[in-house]
C-alpha cells in the first residue's frame, strides 16, 4: 500500500510479503539473465530498470585501464576497473581463441576444421572477422602452434572394389599390378571410361574413379600382363629378364623415346617437353610400358620448328659470351 498526501511524492510501504517477493526475484535474476529464452533486448530492458547512470573514466597510471562507476536506481554505487587495451592490442585475436586453436591442433584438426569449429562457436578474430583456413594458419604461425595436419591428411582410402564389383584405381593396382599413371593415361586417352558407384561413400576430397571390367579394360590389362606387369611385382623389376631394351625404331616405323633422342640429338627431357606441348602423341605399345611415337609429316614439321626455335634462342647468348671473351 502507499501513503501520501496530495501533491507529495508517492511512498510505498513494503510489507514483509512484498520484501520476500523482491528477495526471491533478486535470487532468480541470474537465472533469468542466463536463460536461453532471454534475448539481448530483454537484457537491455532489465539493465534500464536497474541502472540509473554509468560513468566511464580513463586511467593511465599505473596501467592503462577504464574505471566504471555504476549508479543503481536504489542509490547504491558500484565501481569497477577493467584493462584498457591499446589500438594494436584491440586488434589482436583473444587469448581464449588462441588457446582453442592450440587445443584443436593438438587433436590433429586441420586448419579448415579449426576454422569451422571456431565459427560454429560464434568466435571472431581480433578484427571481428569470421575464421578461414588461411586466417587460422596465420595465427598458428604467429603463435608458434604446430599444424594439426594438412587438409585431407587422414582422408579415407577408396576400397579396392565396391559393392557392385567395380574396381577403383587402387583395386586395379592391387589385382593386376598396373600403375596409377597407366590407368590415368588410359582414361585421358579415352581408352576406358570411369563410371559412378552407387555405394554410399564417406567424405571424399573428390570422387574416386571406378571401372567396370569391360572388354576394353580386359584387353589393356592383358597387354600390361604381356609387358611384365603383375600383382606384387615391383615396377623396376617388371620384365627385366624377359624383355630386352626397346629398339630405337619398331618394324612398323614408329620410334621409341631412345630412337627420337638418337635421331634428333636431344635429351629425354626434351622429348617429354614435346609430349607436354602436344607436339608428340605417345602410344604405349612397348615392353615395360614404354612409349613409342608415330612420326607423320606434320609431326616432323612441328619438331623441326621446335628445334629451330631452340637454336634461335641460343644465338644471342652465344654471341654475347663471344663478345665478352673478345675483350
Amino acid at each position: 500500500m502507499s501513503t501520501s498526501r496530495p501533491g507529495a511524492p508517492v511512498r510505498w510501504r513494503l510489507s514483509d510479503k512484498d520484501k520476500k517477493k523482491i528477495l526471491t526475484l533478486a535470487g532468480d535474476l541470474p537465472a533469468l539473465w542466463n536463460a536461453p529464452t532471454t534475448t539481448n533486448s530483454d537484457k537491455k530492458r532489465i539493465l534500464r530498470l536497474l541502472i540509473q547512470e554509468v560513468v566511464l573514466s580513463p586511467v593511465d597510471v599505473p596501467k592503462r585501464a577504464t574505471r566504471i562507476r555504476i549508479l543503481w536506481k536504489t542509490g547504491a554505487i558500484t565501481e569497477l576497473q577493467t584493462p584498457r587495451p591499446t589500438f594494436s592490442e584491440s586488434r589482436r585475436t583473444s587469448p581464449q581463441v588462441i588457446a582453442k586453436i592450440r587445443k584443436l591442433a593438438r587433436k590433429h584438426y586441420c586448419d579448415s576444421q579449426i576454422a569451422e569449429e571456431l565459427n560454429r562457436r560464434g568466435l571472431k578474430s581480433g578484427l571481428r572477422h569470421t575464421f578461414t583456413n588461411r586466417l587460422v594458419a596465420g595465427i598458428r604461425k604467429r603463435e608458434g602452434i604446430r599444424a594439426g595436419r594438412t587438409a585431407g591428411g587422414f582422408s579415407i582410402r577408396a576400397p579396392e572394389r565396391d559393392e557392385q564389383g567395380l574396381y577403383s584405381v587402387r583395386g586395379l593396382i592391387a589385382h593386376f599390378g598396373v600403375t596409377a599413371p597407366m590407368v590415368h593415361y588410359w582414361v585421358h586417352r579415352g581408352l576406358i571410361t570411369p563410371v559412378h558407384s552407387r555405394t554410399p561413400m564417406h567424405k571424399w576430397n573428390k570422387e574416386p574413379f571406378w571401372f567396370e571390367m569391360t572388354p576394353e579394360l580386359e584387353a589393356l590389362l592383358a597387354r600390361a600382363r604381356e609387358q611384365g606387369y603383375a600383382p606384387g611385382k615391383p615396377p623396376h623389376h617388371r620384365g627385366h629378364s624377359h624383355h630386352p631394351r626397346p629398339p630405337a625404331r619398331l618394324p612398323d616405323g614408329r620410334y621409341s623415346t631412345r630412337g627420337l633422342v638418337e635421331k634428333y640429338g636431344v635429351t629425354w627431357d626434351t622429348v617429354r617437353y614435346w609430349i607436354k606441348k602436344g607436339i608428340l602423341t605417345p602410344e604405349r605399345a612397348l615392353p615395360k610400358g614404354n612409349f613409342c611415337f608415330r612420326l607423320t609429316h606434320e609431326v616432323e614439321q612441328l619438331i623441326q620448328a621446335a628445334l629451330a626455335r631452340k637454336r634461335t634462342s641460343r644465338r644471342p647468348t652465344q654471341h654475347h659470351h663471344h663478345h665478352i671473351h673478345s675483350r
